[in-house]
């Protein structure tokens, strides 16, 4: 199955509870398995792709948070323990649109992709009315 479809499947959950569990297992851990060798140990951390690949769990949870404002407080209530190493709440992180330290996360491909269709038709315009003078 392409993983469009999957992402798709994944993001027409609204309980919480089904899309962490599908987040989790198919993208997650999965990938971790799949890929193997240091992502698949305790120091997976560690290795080159580590990054990209939570960087798109990040992607997936934000795309499932903007699809409905109570998306942006689902999280395990039970959690009320700091964050270990700090003195962050999980609750304080959940909103991947406002993290603590005016930190944002934001797709910068859509941005660009948007400001460049928009620059083009500007000079699009610009062009076709320099023709009709």
């Amino acid at each position: 199955m392409p993983v469009t479809v999957i992402v798709t499947q994944v993001l027409s959950n609204d309980d919480f509870d089904v899309f962490e569990i599908m987040l989790r297992r198919i993208f997650h851990d999965k990938v971790h398995a799949l890929v193997g060798g240091t992502m698949a140990s305790g120091d997976s951390a560690s290795a080159p792709e580590f990054f990209l690949h939570h960087g798109f769990i990040d992607k997936i949870w934000d795309d499932w948070q903007k699809k409905n404002f109570d998306h942006k407080d689902a999280f395990f209530p039970t959690v009320d323990t700091h964050m270990p190493g700090s003195d962050v709440l999980p609750v304080e992180l959940i909103d991947l649109s406002s993290q603590p330290g005016d930190v944002h996360v934001e797709d910068l491909s859509t941005n660009a992709e948007v400001q460049a269709q928009s620059s083009f038709r500007s000079k699009l315009k610009s062009v076709s009315l320099s023709f009709s003078e």
